[in-house]
């Protein structure tokens, strides 16, 4: 279920870190990500280091890289690790 969880958090993060500079959406999330306040926040965070994501620009970088459905063959062949463990 965890594994799942992290799947939709990354998933809505590089969709908003795919909208154009100008975008709000994508504006706050970038400075929330600096701040990182919230829980919601935090937990990213943490998936970020699981991932092995060192930084904002990585993870935005990583979420350009392929446009489908999990932005990130990382992320999928995570998803399939944590599904056989």
């Amino acid at each position: 279920m965890h594994g799942l969880l992290r799947q939709k958090r990354m998933r809505w993060v590089g969709h908003a870190l795919r909208r154009a500079d100008s975008d709000l959406s994508k504006v706050e999330v970038k400075k929330e990500l600096a701040l990182s306040s919230k829980p919601w926040t935090k937990c990213l965070l943490g998936d970020m280091k699981q991932l092995n994501i060192k930084s904002i620009k990585a993870l935005e970088d990583i979420s350009k890289q392929e446009k489908g459905i999990i932005p990130c063959k990382k992320w999928r062949i995570y998803s399939e690790l944590r599904e056989v463990l």
